[in-house]
């Protein structure tokens, strides 16, 4: 063997062996992996989830959601580890990213996570804990990150409700009338509560009419508590009992409504519950004491909805549904709830009857926002045996899934639930009713093999009937978190409407072209001021609780008048938001020329990595109000009169029909928003009339001779006139006629040889009279 031979052999030795050491250091550190000291096994995290991350080493990303706990109930769990690994070898450091504002929890350092039923923790601004955990047992060290999930606090509601005499009427567009839709959408209320229900929830009644009416036995004055779905006597049927025998009658109290509720929870305080109001009304309040226009005091004595900031824990938060006419009362409840912590929803005159339930459906999950309920979409279709099929994308960590349907005819009805063409039906709970069908679904099932919440599911609705029905679907997620409400109620017609949502998933915020926002705008056809003060309703009939004026007019015009309701049909814009980044995405909508409510629809739709695709759907309404009034178009028509039975006094009537910038009237129904006055000395304020066609009329007496008042008139908050009494206007027709005759005049002269001078003597009277009595209108002694 020569020296060649020897040095490739020797060479060959070196590569076989620089070989081995590669593979034995391969296997080592996928050795040094699978020795880990935390499972990831999710049968180790009963109730729990595992995101994709931790099924493969090196586990980057790895979040595993712990069961959760619940709120006032102590709460235990020990962290499982690889078989292979003593727990007495291993020294657990948890440490704890987000603290709790209220209450704690312990961590052992043999593992175990504990919180006490008497030092329960409230997340601050979360709905979960993030802990980071390391792990060591002698040379491994292990680390990983753990969401524990708390579920929300106790809750106590009041269901203020309108049972005046209007509630008998139809809902506007329907034929269905308003307390049977109320009925409904409160059973199914309160059965959604029944399915989301924490320990210590709680709920009363207040009804109210021209006087507050008290529930019956077992619920009275005071609260029952919310039940189980499997209960042998459930909470809402109880209500639901309590509600079918109530009539509709006499006037709405609903400063009397809210003020008894607010005692209830007031008299039967728990500063460990949220304490929550849900109102509901159709019309104007019209029994003393009437909530102000700034939604937290009343007319009458020192009342208010809350005495301290809504933000206080021990407040009362409001949270309002309205099916108003004309913008007066969507403007009050409006006030109310963003005054008080709560959220406002109110019909857009003009759409269909089922816009009430899904108020109540978008109001159970707002109420409760924070504790998880969360709408993902609503679909809209009409039952056939052929049925219907619809796609919903479910993110990881859900631990429920909650539809549910509505229709007029729910002859058989059947669902059928599919994940990954999987039929789970039979593995959720289905509850039937004689206008509805619901299905819920607990995650993760274990059937024996794992279902997990992340990937697409799909129900199917097939029915006999061929009626229109909706299909909501809720999840329970406590860290998806889609904030989107708009920065206040009311607004003034002109103003932009800036439009923002904010997402973030467990604490980060989602960014990037895979997660978009849009905003259905949903706003009138036309100004309902504007038509109410243009259309002349014929019919006098009087209605109900409703004095006659502008609802009744609204009501008389929306059954009678097809071109009125034509008119009134919403136009939907559809807003895409950018991304300005941080999760925040913003928009500016600036068509808000129109008086009226503004239904406004966020949609989201994304992906998070290694937690599936979302979508959210929340909804708000927006109310704008008349304002930027045009003083030179709202023509002031004034007089002031001579009293004969008041010698040295005089008398004025001053009417005026307010219109805006944007050429539209104030219309009726407004006389409370606006305010007339005088110096006293220069007179008094006797009378005040909504003629119905958009103008008002006031009549000012003990006005002293040669005097002409000083006057103010407010509309809406905004100065129409200011100044001394107001000089009658002379209007263009006026000057043509005067015109016309002097044309006459000079005609007749230039052909004086042929026409009489008595004909020109009557032509220079005519003139002369029609000057006096332009100046006599001038003056304000007559007017035309």
């Amino acid at each position: 063997m020569n020296h060649r031979e020897n040095h490739d052999l020797l060479g060959k030795g070196a590569r076989f062996i620089s070989g081995l050491f590669f593979v034995f250091l391969f296997f080592n550190i996928s050795n040094l992996y699978s020795q880990q000291i935390i499972s990831r096994d999710i049968t180790d995290y009963p109730y729990g989830s595992v995101s994709l991350q931790c099924a493969t080493s090196p586990y980057t990303g790895c979040v595993i959601t712990l069961p959760p706990a619940k709120y006032g109930e102590s709460y235990s769990f020990t962290i499982p580890i690889s078989p292979s690994v003593l727990r007495s070898d291993v020294n657990f450091n948890f440490s704890q990213k987000n603290a709790c504002y209220e209450g704690s929890i312990y961590f052992s350092s043999n593992g175990r996570i504990e919180i006490g039923s008497t030092s329960s923790c409230r997340p601050d601004g979360n709905s979960f804990i993030e802990i980071n955990l390391k792990a060591q047992s002698g040379d491994l060290t292990d680390s990983i990150k753990y969401y524990l999930p708390i579920d929300r606090e106790p809750v106590k509601i009041v269901l203020a409700l309108d049972v005046s005499g209007s509630m008998a009427l139809p809902v506007q567009g329907g034929t269905t009338p308003r307390w049977e839709i109320l009925k409904n959408s409160v059973d199914l209320f309160t059965q959604k509560l029944e399915a989301f229900r924490q320990n210590g929830d709680l709920i009363g009644l207040t009804y109210f009419s021209s006087e507050v009416i008290q529930p019956s036995s077992p619920i009275n004055s005071d609260f029952i508590e919310i039940t189980s779905e499997s209960s042998p006597i459930r909470s809402s049927s109880i209500i639901h009992s309590d509600m079918v025998v109530k009539v509709p009658s006499s006037g709405t109290a609903m400063g009397k409504g809210l003020l008894d509720a607010k005692q209830k929870l007031g008299d039967n305080n728990s500063i460990d519950a949220q304490k929550l109001v849900l109102l509901f009304t159709d019309g104007l309040q019209n029994v003393e004491p009437l909530v102000n226009p700034n939604g937290v005091t009343l007319s009458t004595g020192n009342n208010m909805l809350n005495i301290g900031p809504c933000a206080a824990i021990d407040s009362v938060r409001y949270f309002t549904i309205g099916m108003g006419g004309t913008t007066l009362i969507p403007e009050i409840l409006g006030q109310i709830a963003q005054a008080n912590g709560g959220i406002s929803l109110s019909t857009t005159t003009g759409v269909d009857e089922g816009e009430i339930e899904y108020f109540f459906q978008n109001q159970f999950a707002n109420m409760l926002e924070g504790g998880s309920p969360q709408i993902v979409a609503r679909e809209t279709g009409i039952l056939s045996t052929s049925g219907d099929t619809y796609s919903f994308p479910i993110n990881a960590n859900v631990s429920k899934l909650y539809f549910e349907l509505i229709s007029t005819n729910v002859s058989g009805l059947s669902f059928k639930l599919e994940k990954g063409g999987k039929d789970l039906t039979s593995y959720a709970k289905i509850n039937d009713g004689s206008f509805f069908k619901s299905l819920s679904i607990p995650l993760p099932l274990n059937i024996p093999e794992r279902v997990t919440a992340d990937g697409e599911w799909k129900l199917t609705v097939s029915g006999n009937s061929t009626e229109k029905y909706s299909l909501v679907c809720y999840v329970d997620d406590h860290f998806l978190d889609f904030d989107c409400k708009p920065s206040k109620s009311v607004y003034t017609v002109g103003e932009k409407l800036a439009l923002k949502a904010k997402i973030s998933f467990a604490g980060k915020p989602l960014t990037g072209k895979s997660n978009k926002v849009q905003v259905t705008i949903v706003k009138p056809g036309d100004d309902l001021g504007d038509l109410l003060a243009k259309f002349k309703d014929n019919s006098k009939d009087s209605v109900n609780d409703i004095d006659f004026g502008a609802e009744t007019k609204l009501l008389h015009l929306m059954q009678a008048d097809k071109s009125f309701s034509n008119n009134l049909k919403p136009e939907t814009h559809i807003i895409d938001l950018e991304e300005e980044g941080e999760g925040i995405y913003s928009a500016t909508y600036d068509h808000t020329e129109l008086s009226g409510v503004y239904q406004l629809i966020f949609t989201v739709n994304g992906e998070i990595t290694g937690f599936g695709k979302i979508e959210r759907q929340k909804q708000y309404s927006a109310v704008f109000k008349f304002g930027q009034i045009n003083t030179k178009k709202s023509n002031i028509k004034a007089i002031i009169t001579s009293n004969k039975e008041s010698k040295g006094e005089n008398t004025s009537i001053i009417t005026f029909r307010p219109k805006n910038d944007f050429g539209y009237y104030l219309g009726p129904g407004f006389l409370s928003r606006i305010k007339l006055s005088v110096d006293s000395n220069q007179g008094q304020v006797t009378g005040s009339k909504d003629n119905l066609d958009g103008s008002y009329t006031y009549t000012i007496t003990n006005i002293p001779q040669n005097v002409k008042p000083d006057l103010r008139i407010m509309v809406m908050d905004e100065t129409l006139y200011l100044g001394k009494f107001p000089s009658p206007k002379l209007y263009i027709w006026q000057f043509l006629v005067l015109i016309l005759l002097i044309i006459i005049l000079v005609f007749l002269y230039v052909n004086a040889h042929t026409v009489q001078a008595l004909l020109r003597n009557i032509i220079w009277l005519l003139i002369i009279l029609w000057i006096l009595f332009m100046i006599l209108q001038r003056l304000g002694i007559i007017n035309f």
